[in-house]
Protein backbone atom coordinates (compact mmCIF):
# COMPACT_ATOMS: atom_id res chain seq x y z
CA UNK A 1 0.00 0.00 0.00
CA UNK A 2 1.37 3.71 -0.67
CA UNK A 3 -0.16 6.92 0.23
CA UNK A 4 1.83 10.01 -0.94
CA UNK A 5 1.44 13.51 1.33
CA UNK A 6 2.28 16.77 0.24
CA UNK A 7 1.85 20.54 1.76
CA UNK A 8 -1.16 19.24 4.02
CA UNK A 9 -2.91 17.33 1.18
CA UNK A 10 -2.89 13.46 0.43
CA UNK A 11 -2.26 11.11 -3.05
CA UNK A 12 -5.17 8.53 -2.64
CA UNK A 13 -3.81 5.17 -1.57
CA UNK A 14 -2.45 2.68 -3.75
CA UNK A 15 -3.18 -1.21 -2.80
CA UNK A 16 -2.61 -4.53 -3.41
CA UNK A 17 0.64 -3.11 -5.34
CA UNK A 18 2.70 -7.13 -5.90
CA UNK A 19 6.21 -6.30 -5.73
CA UNK A 20 7.22 -9.48 -6.31
CA UNK A 21 10.56 -10.82 -4.29
CA UNK A 22 13.18 -8.30 -3.80
CA UNK A 23 11.05 -6.50 -6.83
CA UNK A 24 11.09 -2.73 -7.78
CA UNK A 25 8.47 -0.98 -8.83
CA UNK A 26 6.61 2.83 -9.47
CA UNK A 27 3.34 2.63 -7.14
CA UNK A 28 2.15 5.54 -8.07
CA UNK A 29 3.10 9.74 -9.49
CA UNK A 30 0.64 12.56 -7.91
CA UNK A 31 0.79 16.17 -8.78
CA UNK A 32 0.01 18.57 -6.45
CA UNK A 33 -1.09 22.05 -6.77
CA UNK A 34 0.09 24.59 -3.43
CA UNK A 35 -0.63 27.81 -3.09
CA UNK A 36 2.42 30.38 -3.84
CA UNK A 37 3.29 33.34 -1.81
CA UNK A 38 2.77 36.85 -2.99
CA UNK A 39 5.09 39.15 -1.59
CA UNK A 40 9.14 39.02 -1.42
CA UNK A 41 9.64 35.43 0.34
CA UNK A 42 8.90 32.31 -1.09
CA UNK A 43 8.18 29.22 1.34
CA UNK A 44 9.25 26.05 2.06
CA UNK A 45 6.74 23.16 2.22
CA UNK A 46 7.25 18.91 2.93
CA UNK A 47 6.70 16.32 0.74
CA UNK A 48 6.14 12.56 1.98
CA UNK A 49 5.44 9.02 0.91
CA UNK A 50 4.60 6.29 2.79
CA UNK A 51 4.20 2.07 2.00
CA UNK A 52 3.42 -0.98 4.43
CA UNK A 53 2.79 -4.35 3.20
CA UNK A 54 -0.34 -6.24 4.12
CA UNK A 55 0.44 -9.49 6.44
CA UNK A 56 -3.31 -10.20 6.94
CA UNK A 57 -6.97 -9.45 6.88
CA UNK A 58 -6.76 -6.86 9.40
CA UNK A 59 -2.43 -6.69 10.57
CA UNK A 60 0.05 -4.10 8.88
CA UNK A 61 3.17 -3.87 9.00
CA UNK A 62 5.03 -0.15 10.62
CA UNK A 63 5.91 0.32 6.61
CA UNK A 64 8.48 2.89 5.80
CA UNK A 65 8.21 7.04 5.31
CA UNK A 66 10.19 8.61 2.56
CA UNK A 67 10.21 12.27 3.10
CA UNK A 68 11.97 15.24 1.72
CA UNK A 69 10.91 19.55 0.77
CA UNK A 70 10.31 21.91 -1.63
CA UNK A 71 11.38 25.85 -2.29
CA UNK A 72 8.14 27.65 -3.58
CA UNK A 73 9.01 30.98 -4.51
CA UNK A 74 6.97 33.59 -4.22
CA UNK A 75 4.72 35.43 -6.70
CA UNK A 76 4.65 39.35 -6.08
CA UNK A 77 1.80 40.83 -7.09
CA UNK A 78 2.11 44.42 -8.06
CA UNK A 79 -1.09 46.50 -7.05
CA UNK A 80 -3.63 46.88 -9.32
CA UNK A 81 -4.09 50.29 -11.86
CA UNK A 82 -6.63 52.85 -10.31
CA UNK A 83 -9.85 53.33 -11.88
CA UNK A 84 -9.87 55.58 -14.21
CA UNK A 85 -12.23 58.83 -15.57
CA UNK A 86 -14.02 59.47 -12.10
CA UNK A 87 -16.28 61.62 -11.34
CA UNK A 88 -19.26 62.52 -9.14
CA UNK A 89 -22.30 64.62 -9.51
CA UNK A 90 -25.11 65.61 -7.32
CA UNK A 91 -28.49 64.58 -7.94
CA UNK A 92 -30.04 65.90 -4.89
CA UNK A 93 -29.05 67.01 -1.22
CA UNK A 94 -29.11 63.48 0.11
CA UNK A 95 -27.40 61.13 -2.98
CA UNK A 96 -24.48 61.54 -4.78
CA UNK A 97 -24.01 60.01 -7.89
CA UNK A 98 -20.06 58.15 -8.77
CA UNK A 99 -19.06 56.62 -11.98
CA UNK A 100 -15.74 55.31 -13.31
CA UNK A 101 -14.10 53.20 -14.92
CA UNK A 102 -11.48 49.72 -14.52
CA UNK A 103 -8.51 49.61 -16.12
CA UNK A 104 -8.26 45.79 -15.99
CA UNK A 105 -4.76 45.84 -17.30
CA UNK A 106 -2.97 43.18 -15.95
CA UNK A 107 -6.13 41.68 -14.19
CA UNK A 108 -5.38 38.51 -15.23
CA UNK A 109 -1.40 38.94 -14.25
CA UNK A 110 0.49 40.76 -12.22
CA UNK A 111 -2.36 43.57 -11.08
CA UNK A 112 -5.36 40.95 -9.97
CA UNK A 113 -8.41 43.09 -8.56
CA UNK A 114 -10.14 41.97 -5.68
CA UNK A 115 -12.96 45.16 -5.29
CA UNK A 116 -12.84 48.82 -5.21
CA UNK A 117 -12.96 51.06 -1.95
CA UNK A 118 -15.24 53.85 -2.22
CA UNK A 119 -14.04 56.88 0.68
CA UNK A 120 -15.66 60.35 1.11
CA UNK A 121 -14.91 63.36 3.28
CA UNK A 122 -17.30 65.48 4.71
CA UNK A 123 -16.54 69.55 4.99
CA UNK A 124 -12.29 68.85 4.81
CA UNK A 125 -12.57 66.49 7.48
CA UNK A 126 -11.26 62.92 7.40
CA UNK A 127 -11.35 60.42 4.97
CA UNK A 128 -13.96 57.83 5.73
CA UNK A 129 -15.03 54.49 4.07
CA UNK A 130 -18.09 54.44 2.74
CA UNK A 131 -18.37 51.28 0.57
CA UNK A 132 -16.45 48.22 -0.60
CA UNK A 133 -17.56 46.89 -3.77
CA UNK A 134 -16.67 43.83 -6.04
CA UNK A 135 -14.19 44.39 -8.44
CA UNK A 136 -16.37 44.74 -11.66
CA UNK A 137 -18.01 47.75 -10.44
CA UNK A 138 -18.16 50.78 -11.82
CA UNK A 139 -20.88 52.86 -10.06
CA UNK A 140 -22.09 54.04 -7.04
CA UNK A 141 -24.71 56.10 -5.09
CA UNK A 142 -24.54 57.49 -2.11
CA UNK A 143 -27.77 58.06 0.08
CA UNK A 144 -26.53 59.50 3.06
CA UNK A 145 -26.00 63.07 2.58
CA UNK A 146 -27.45 66.24 3.69
CA UNK A 147 -27.75 70.14 3.03
CA UNK A 148 -25.19 72.70 3.91
CA UNK A 149 -22.33 70.10 3.22
CA UNK A 150 -19.15 69.74 1.00
CA UNK A 151 -18.48 66.34 -0.09
CA UNK A 152 -15.54 64.79 -1.74
CA UNK A 153 -14.85 61.10 -2.82
CA UNK A 154 -12.26 59.42 -3.94
CA UNK A 155 -11.59 55.84 -4.94
CA UNK A 156 -9.34 53.05 -5.47
CA UNK A 157 -8.95 49.41 -6.00
CA UNK A 158 -7.45 46.70 -4.32
CA UNK A 159 -6.09 42.86 -4.57
CA UNK A 160 -3.19 40.50 -3.74
CA UNK A 161 -0.77 43.49 -4.39
CA UNK A 162 -1.87 45.92 -2.31
CA UNK A 163 -4.01 49.71 -3.20
CA UNK A 164 -3.82 51.37 -6.15
CA UNK A 165 -3.67 54.75 -5.89
CA UNK A 166 -6.51 57.14 -4.96
CA UNK A 167 -8.36 59.10 -7.62
CA UNK A 168 -10.51 62.05 -6.57
CA UNK A 169 -13.09 63.59 -8.02
CA UNK A 170 -14.26 67.43 -7.69
CA UNK A 171 -15.95 68.55 -4.62
CA UNK A 172 -19.56 68.72 -4.17
CA UNK A 173 -22.13 70.65 -2.25
CA UNK A 174 -25.00 70.57 -1.15
CA UNK A 175 -28.03 73.91 -0.83
CA UNK A 176 -26.40 76.45 1.61
CA UNK A 177 -28.26 77.24 4.71
CA UNK A 178 -29.95 80.46 4.46
CA UNK A 179 -28.48 83.23 6.73
CA UNK A 180 -28.59 83.39 10.35
CA UNK A 181 -30.04 87.05 10.82
CA UNK A 182 -29.93 90.08 8.43
CA UNK A 183 -30.06 93.67 9.91
CA UNK A 184 -30.57 96.85 8.74
CA UNK A 185 -29.38 100.40 10.00
CA UNK A 186 -29.99 103.88 9.03
CA UNK A 187 -27.02 105.40 8.23
CA UNK A 188 -28.37 109.29 6.50
CA UNK A 189 -30.91 109.97 4.38
CA UNK A 190 -31.95 107.04 2.83
CA UNK A 191 -29.04 105.48 2.86
CA UNK A 192 -28.65 102.22 5.31
CA UNK A 193 -26.28 99.46 6.20
CA UNK A 194 -27.20 95.42 5.38
CA UNK A 195 -25.55 93.17 7.38
CA UNK A 196 -25.99 89.62 7.44
CA UNK A 197 -24.85 86.88 9.63
CA UNK A 198 -23.70 84.05 6.93
CA UNK A 199 -21.51 81.51 8.93
CA UNK A 200 -23.76 79.25 8.85
CA UNK A 201 -23.62 78.63 5.07
CA UNK A 202 -19.89 78.36 5.34
CA UNK A 203 -19.83 77.29 1.96
CA UNK A 204 -21.62 80.02 -0.35
CA UNK A 205 -19.95 81.82 -2.92
CA UNK A 206 -22.36 84.77 -3.03
CA UNK A 207 -25.43 86.27 -1.38
CA UNK A 208 -28.27 87.81 -2.53
CA UNK A 209 -30.11 91.26 -1.66
CA UNK A 210 -33.26 92.18 -2.11
CA UNK A 211 -35.56 95.05 -0.52
CA UNK A 212 -39.06 95.82 0.08
CA UNK A 213 -40.48 99.37 -0.25
CA UNK A 214 -43.35 100.79 1.31
CA UNK A 215 -45.00 97.16 0.58
CA UNK A 216 -44.34 97.56 -3.68
CA UNK A 217 -42.80 93.92 -3.70
CA UNK A 218 -39.47 92.97 -3.50
CA UNK A 219 -36.79 94.00 -6.24
CA UNK A 220 -33.00 93.15 -6.65
CA UNK A 221 -30.70 95.31 -4.74
CA UNK A 222 -26.99 93.39 -5.36
CA UNK A 223 -25.11 90.31 -5.13
CA UNK A 224 -22.24 90.29 -3.42
CA UNK A 225 -19.31 88.28 -1.48
CA UNK A 226 -19.56 90.17 1.74
CA UNK A 227 -21.06 92.18 4.31
CA UNK A 228 -22.04 94.59 5.30
CA UNK A 229 -23.38 96.63 2.08
CA UNK A 230 -24.61 100.06 1.66
CA UNK A 231 -27.57 100.91 -0.33
CA UNK A 232 -30.29 103.94 -1.38
CA UNK A 233 -33.28 102.95 0.24
CA UNK A 234 -35.19 105.14 -0.69
CA UNK A 235 -37.51 107.05 1.63
CA UNK A 236 -40.03 105.07 3.43
CA UNK A 237 -40.18 101.53 5.63
CA UNK A 238 -37.77 99.12 3.56
CA UNK A 239 -37.67 95.52 4.41
CA UNK A 240 -34.23 93.71 3.17
CA UNK A 241 -33.50 90.03 2.89
CA UNK A 242 -30.79 87.59 2.02
CA UNK A 243 -29.98 84.18 0.88
CA UNK A 244 -26.94 82.30 -0.19
CA UNK A 245 -25.79 80.75 -2.72
CA UNK A 246 -23.52 77.89 -4.40
CA UNK A 247 -23.73 77.61 -7.92
CA UNK A 248 -27.29 77.31 -8.98
CA UNK A 249 -28.51 76.29 -5.26
CA UNK A 250 -29.89 78.95 -3.45
CA UNK A 251 -31.05 78.81 0.06
CA UNK A 252 -33.92 80.25 1.93
CA UNK A 253 -34.60 83.58 2.41
CA UNK A 254 -33.83 85.87 5.56
CA UNK A 255 -35.68 88.37 6.31
CA UNK A 256 -34.62 91.87 7.96
CA UNK A 257 -36.81 93.99 10.83
CA UNK A 258 -38.26 97.02 8.98
CA UNK A 259 -36.22 100.27 8.85
CA UNK A 260 -37.65 103.48 8.44
CA UNK A 261 -35.99 106.27 6.37
CA UNK A 262 -36.69 110.30 6.92
CA UNK A 263 -36.85 112.40 3.81
CA UNK A 264 -38.17 115.91 3.10
CA UNK A 265 -41.60 115.49 1.15
CA UNK A 266 -41.95 115.73 -2.12
CA UNK A 267 -44.39 118.21 -3.70
CA UNK A 268 -47.40 118.63 -3.41
CA UNK A 269 -50.60 118.25 -5.44
CA UNK A 270 -52.80 121.46 -4.80
CA UNK A 271 -55.80 122.91 -6.17
CA UNK A 272 -57.46 125.99 -5.44
CA UNK A 273 -61.10 127.06 -5.64
CA UNK A 274 -62.08 123.26 -6.29
CA UNK A 275 -60.24 123.55 -9.47
CA UNK A 276 -62.29 126.61 -11.11
CA UNK A 277 -59.95 128.92 -13.34
CA UNK A 278 -62.17 132.01 -12.75
CA UNK A 279 -64.36 132.98 -9.67
CA UNK A 280 -66.70 135.99 -8.89
CA UNK A 281 -65.14 138.92 -6.40
CA UNK A 282 -66.39 138.30 -2.68
CA UNK A 283 -65.50 134.49 -2.96
CA UNK A 284 -63.90 132.82 -0.36
CA UNK A 285 -61.03 131.71 -1.58
CA UNK A 286 -60.03 127.67 -0.09
CA UNK A 287 -56.99 126.30 -1.07
CA UNK A 288 -56.15 121.93 -0.78
CA UNK A 289 -53.56 119.95 -1.12
CA UNK A 290 -52.60 116.62 -1.19
CA UNK A 291 -49.01 115.61 0.85
CA UNK A 292 -46.52 113.49 -0.97
CA UNK A 293 -44.56 112.06 1.58
CA UNK A 294 -42.30 109.30 0.43
CA UNK A 295 -41.09 108.20 3.52
CA UNK A 296 -44.13 107.59 4.97
CA UNK A 297 -44.52 110.28 8.09
CA UNK A 298 -47.52 112.32 8.79
CA UNK A 299 -47.58 116.28 7.80
CA UNK A 300 -46.52 118.05 10.63
CA UNK A 301 -47.07 121.46 9.12
CA UNK A 302 -47.83 123.15 5.51
CA UNK A 303 -47.36 126.34 4.15
CA UNK A 304 -49.28 128.42 1.73
CA UNK A 305 -48.29 131.20 -0.66
CA UNK A 306 -50.96 133.96 -2.02
CA UNK A 307 -49.84 136.02 -4.74
CA UNK A 308 -51.70 138.78 -6.77
CA UNK A 309 -50.02 139.47 -9.93
CA UNK A 310 -45.91 140.16 -8.73
CA UNK A 311 -47.08 140.57 -5.18
CA UNK A 312 -46.93 138.36 -2.30
CA UNK A 313 -50.58 138.59 -0.61
CA UNK A 314 -49.31 136.62 2.37
CA UNK A 315 -47.91 133.62 3.96
CA UNK A 316 -49.55 131.35 6.06
CA UNK A 317 -48.59 128.58 8.12
CA UNK A 318 -51.16 125.16 8.82
CA UNK A 319 -49.76 123.27 12.09
CA UNK A 320 -50.82 120.00 12.18
CA UNK A 321 -52.54 117.27 9.36
CA UNK A 322 -54.33 119.60 7.86
CA UNK A 323 -54.84 119.62 4.11
CA UNK A 324 -57.13 122.59 3.44
CA UNK A 325 -57.23 126.27 4.32
CA UNK A 326 -59.13 129.14 3.45
CA UNK A 327 -57.50 132.17 2.17
CA UNK A 328 -60.80 134.44 2.81
CA UNK A 329 -62.86 136.57 0.69
CA UNK A 330 -61.23 138.00 -2.25
CA UNK A 331 -63.02 141.37 -3.54
CA UNK A 332 -60.59 142.69 -5.57
CA UNK A 333 -60.26 141.48 -9.01
CA UNK A 334 -57.26 140.41 -10.56
CA UNK A 335 -54.94 137.15 -11.37
CA UNK A 336 -54.14 135.39 -8.29
CA UNK A 337 -51.16 132.12 -7.49
CA UNK A 338 -50.97 130.27 -4.85
CA UNK A 339 -48.58 127.37 -3.82
CA UNK A 340 -48.00 125.00 -1.27
CA UNK A 341 -44.88 123.07 0.71
CA UNK A 342 -45.16 120.67 3.67
CA UNK A 343 -42.73 119.57 6.48
CA UNK A 344 -43.40 115.73 7.71
CA UNK A 345 -40.69 113.86 10.38
CA UNK A 346 -37.80 114.87 8.34
CA UNK A 347 -36.59 118.69 9.99
CA UNK A 348 -36.65 120.02 6.33
CA UNK A 349 -39.31 121.45 4.69
CA UNK A 350 -40.34 119.73 1.49
CA UNK A 351 -40.68 121.31 -2.13
CA UNK A 352 -42.88 123.58 -3.11
CA UNK A 353 -45.42 122.34 -5.19
CA UNK A 354 -46.38 124.33 -9.01
CA UNK A 355 -48.51 127.71 -8.72
CA UNK A 356 -52.34 127.07 -9.29
CA UNK A 357 -54.08 130.17 -11.20
CA UNK A 358 -57.25 131.63 -10.48
CA UNK A 359 -58.94 134.73 -11.68
CA UNK A 360 -60.88 136.90 -9.65
CA UNK A 361 -63.42 138.88 -11.82
CA UNK A 362 -65.86 141.14 -11.19
CA UNK A 363 -69.16 139.56 -12.38
CA UNK A 364 -71.27 141.23 -14.92
CA UNK A 365 -74.49 143.07 -13.78
CA UNK A 366 -78.04 143.07 -16.06
CA UNK A 367 -79.97 145.84 -15.74
CA UNK A 368 -83.84 145.77 -17.93
CA UNK A 369 -85.16 149.34 -19.05
CA UNK A 370 -88.64 149.67 -19.27
CA UNK A 371 -90.24 151.88 -21.74
CA UNK A 372 -92.38 154.96 -20.04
Amino acid sequence: HCIIYCDGQQSAEVTNANFGTWGTKALQSWSFTVARPNGTAGRTISVSARIWALYGPSSYASGATASGSASIPARQYLKPNPPKSFAASRVSDVQMKLTWQGDYTGMDGDRPWSGIYVDRRTDDGDWQNVANLSWDAVNYTDNSTGANHKYEYRICAYGPGGNSDHVEAAALYTTPAAPASVAVSRVSGTSVRVSADVSTAPYAESYEVQSNLNSGGWEAVDTVEMFPITDDAGGGTAVYRVRSVIGSLRSAWTESDPVTTIVPPLAPSVTVAGGASVVPTGTSLVVTWVPNHPDGSAQEAAKVVLMAGASVVGTYTVEGSATSYDLGVISTAGSYRVRVQTKGADPDWGAWGAWVSVTVAVPPSVHFSVPP
